[in-house]
């Protein structure tokens, strides 16, 4: 039995969260489905020249058709199946996604594990370059005229880390490939993780000759929607802007392709396809898609993935959901907006780079804007006074007027008519907002550095007021677009709440608040004996941070174990003198694992600290020149993996006295650490300075998950110098 039900008020584009009941004729319910569906335009076939890919798959192909996707990437191949024994081929061609334009990919072929044992360089557990040719003939071969171009293998930099050399390596590889893929017509190309590192650019310089697409994987980091709240990266602060910019200068310097390889975002599977959380990874998808057609020379992108696939748990990356069928996000109709907006658009640019961002997109003789606000706890901005002839759609496509018509996290499409009309009225709405936003934060008790960003159109001269204090500027000028940071001595520690008065030369008053957050206290201590030193009884007199409970673990999930303080738990009490800055750490555990060595010891059993020196982090996912991040373990160098001036590869500190004990019995270990004042520049020793601090206490038992515990997030999950907690140096 089928039925047909009308309705006629989705003959628009939309995201409709629609449900099912059946109930019986009393009205109770027997069946409640979700059934969400997208109404969209129709799309023209595929194009070598669309903007949009996906991962291939369970979902469908023909789905794919209907959002406007032109390219799928697929992984292909295996060395192992295709050649068991040296010379002994079994065939598999691999099949190309009929109607689109395919992207196939090396998965995971000439990584250690995944090569076959006669083909390994002796005592070695890597690939013989030489012994890799008739495998190499076999694919480009199987490639010719079907495929343009060949992922070489998905994200080399992770999965051959652990390899010594590991881009020497892999350029190997990829001079040995070249000339066979360049005589079938194939081009090479080369993709890197999100993963700040410096292999791609090793890469480039070893194998530049044969290389000839650039394919960044900038995901945004962290990059989960979960229903315990915890923090999701934005693209513009998760690295995906920054990661993008890198990676396209390094492909213009060596004059390659850029594309864009793979991006996604995750979202818990118990949270409903109508939940906040599923429509801001819409906003997220969407922004992306805007951010990155602004770079002219990237060809497309490749969304990860269609459908379902779980990672890290509950968490699913697709923008189909399997649930009694397949069904739809609010991701899917965002993608299509975006899809029908920007695809195979002549110019897209990036006209406003502030909290709020104006993207230009010209196409086919006809211009539309998309404007949404980056901000953080932002509130929306009403443009009922645009036009009536914007025709005014949401990220989804629906038409939008009245009160729905605002500068919102979700892009909203906006179609000009007349020339400059469209922009000219925002810029109207935008400029009556504060000029500038304001930013504080102590670089000691008494000394508050205020950070000012001009978000306007136009330079902003005036003077400014620090209230209750009193505290003036006068004479202030700041450029459109630009930043100032501003410094202002204070007679004693301000209240953590103050205003800014901004007196603009045009005669507009503004006020904006100021919150600065709570300080915990390091205590001065004095310490003879490194060794010997009672910190426990230090720890009595305050100043100790102590986390027992589930809530500081992470990751935060349920499913994630933990059995109580005597699994994980620590108490650390950090501590100053003249000389050196202490940590004190005593770490309860049932077992002890480091297995690892030199920069990756942070994946056993250890502690890490982030320095934050003049507490200035703004909020972005990056350390910016002055901060540090070091790592100890027990029977391991002491490990620096950010220092002053920006180091790009982890080094052993020199100089750092650490002790570090395990105490099977009580299953406890403890850290005695001390870092000295030459080793913590620009960080100055002396009662009142304020900095920013982060502890994370890593955990590897065997049989479980890598769990952390945190004080200040910004390490373990991201690398934020914004999220650690400020502290103030006390006698």
């Amino acid at each position: 039995m089928s039925l047909d039900i009308e309705l006629p008020k989705t003959a628009v584009s939309g995201y409709y969260p629609a449900q099912l009941q059946v109930c019986t004729r009393q009205g109770k319910i027997v069946k409640r489905t979700e059934a969400p569906f997208v109404v969209t335009m129709p799309f023209p076939p595929p194009s070598r020249d669309g903007f949009f890919g996906m991962q291939d798959s369970p979902l469908p192909r023909n789905f794919l058709l209907r959002i406007g996707t032109s390219h799928i990437r697929t992984n292909d191949f295996g060395w192992k199946r295709f050649e068991p024994t040296q010379g002994n081929y079994i065939p598999r061609p691999p099949s190309p996604p009929a109607g689109f334009f395919w992207q196939p990919t090396l998965n995971s072929d000439f990584t250690p594990g995944q090569i076959p044992a006669w083909a390994l360089k002796p005592g070695s557990n890597l690939a013989d370059p030489a012994k890799t040719i008739p495998y190499l003939e076999y694919v480009f071969r199987s490639l010719r005229g079907k495929a343009e171009h060949l992922d070489f293998i998905n994200e080399p930099d992770l999965s051959l880390r652990n390899v010594p050399k590991n881009a020497e390596y892999y350029a190997e590889l990829l001079n040995t490939a070249a000339p066979i893929a360049h005589k079938y017509g194939i081009k090479l190309m080369v993709d890197v993780s999100g993963v700040n590192s410096d292999f791609f650019e090793r890469v480039l310089r070893l194998a530049h000759d044969s290389i000839d697409i650039c394919a960044p994987h900038p995901y945004c980091s962290p990059r989960i929607f979960a229903a315990d709240g915890r923090y999701c990266a934005p693209p513009e602060k998760g690295g995906f802007t920054a990661s993008l910019a890198t990676t396209a200068a390094l492909s213009k310097k060596y004059n390659k392709e850029l594309l864009i390889g793979e991006l996604g975002y995750s979202l818990e599977e118990t949270l409903p396809f109508h939940s906040p959380e599923a429509h801001r990874m819409a906003a997220f998808l969407a922004r992306m898609f805007l951010l990155a057609k602004c770079y002219p020379e990237c060809r497309y992108l490749i969304w990860f993935i269609g459908l379902d696939r779980w990672e890290a748990g509950p968490y699913c990356y697709g923008i189909w959901r399997t649930a009694n069928g397949i069904r739809p996000l609010p991701a899917v109709a965002a993608y299509a907006q975006a899809a029908h907006e920007i695809d195979r658009a002549d110019n897209v640019e990036l006209l406003l780079d502030s909290d709020i961002k104006i993207v230009r997109i010209q196409k086919g003789g006809k211009t539309t804007y998309a404007v949404w606000n980056a901000g953080e706890k932002a509130s929306p901005v009403s443009l009922q006074k645009l036009p009536p002839e914007c025709n005014a759609r949401s990220i989804y496509g629906t038409p939008l007027k009245g009160e729905k018509l605002a500068v919102t996290e979700q892009p909203l499409y906006l179609s000009e008519t007349s020339k400059e009309t469209i922009l000219s009225a925002l810029k109207a709405i935008l400029d009556n907002r504060p000029p500038l936003t304001v930013r504080g934060y102590l670089s000691d008790r008494n000394t508050l550095k205020l950070h000012l960003f001009n978000r306007s159109f136009r330079d902003w001269q005036g003077n400014l007021t620090l209230l209750p204090q009193n505290v003036r500027k006068i004479g202030l000028t700041i450029l459109r677009q630009a930043a100032e940071t501003v410094t202002l001595t204070l007679s004693d520690t301000p209240s953590r709440k103050l205003t800014v008065r901004l007196q603009g030369k045009d005669g507009r008053t503004f006020e904006e608040v100021v919150e600065l957050p709570e300080m915990q206290k390091v205590r001065r201590l004095n310490v003879n004996d490194l060794r010997n030193f009672d910190f426990q009884a230090e720890m009595r007199k305050g100043g100790t941070i102590c986390q027992q409970t589930r809530d500081y673990l992470l990751p935060p999930d349920p499913s994630i174990p933990w059995s109580g303080p005597k699994d994980l738990s620590h108490r650390t009490l950090p501590g100053w003198d003249d000389d050196y800055f202490y940590i004190f750490s005593e770490v309860r555990d049932e077992e002890h694992n480091n297995s690892f060595s030199l920069g990756n010891i942070w994946r056993g059993d250890s502690i890490q600290i982030g320095l934050d020196p003049f507490n200035n982090a703004d909020g972005k996912l990056a350390y910016d020149s002055d901060d540090y991040e070091f790592t100890f373990a027990r029977d391991k160098k002491p490990w620096v993996h950010q220092a002053p001036p920006v180091r790009k590869s982890p080094a052993e500190a020199t100089g750092v006295r650490q002790i570090i004990t395990r105490d099977e019995k009580e299953r406890t270990t403890v850290y005695r650490i001390a870092i000295p004042r030459n080793q913590l520049l620009p960080l100055k020793l002396r009662e009142g300075t304020v900095f920013g601090f982060a502890l994370c206490v890593n955990d590897l038992d065997q049989g479980k998950p890598r769990r952390t515990m945190n004080f200040g997030n910004g390490i373990s999950d991201m690398k934020c110098p914004a999220r650690f907690i400020k502290m103030v140096l006390v006698k």
